[in-house]
């Protein structure tokens, strides 16, 4: 079994995760596994024009879903930690 640090390392070389400033970014394509979502139906909801204020809101049956998916995963893997299921949805889907 991969150490905390050697599948955070995998997630960064396959670019769903980016480490800058002491932060770990997550990608678009992440984020959509992360909240077991479609990555076309987040991609879509991203090309909302921001408001005058610069922020970009998601439809509400796009949140409630992501939160939906979110928590179906974390009961799934028994975890809230982004990194371990992210590397486990990563490897389900390369199993596919």
């Amino acid at each position: 079994m991969a150490t905390y640090e050697e599948k955070r390392s995998e997630l960064i070389r396959l670019g769903y995760l980016k480490h800058e400033h002491g932060i770990d970014l997550l990608s678009a394509t992440a984020v959509a596994m992360l909240s077991d979502v479609e990555p076309e139906r987040l991609a879509e909801a991203m090309r909302i024009q921001p408001d005058s204020n610069g922020i970009r809101s998601l439809p509400p049956t796009l949140c409630k879903d992501m939160k939906r998916g979110a928590k179906g995963l974390m009961a799934t893997y028994d975890t809230d930690d982004m990194v371990e299921i992210l590397w486990h949805q990563t490897h389900k889907e390369q199993a596919k």
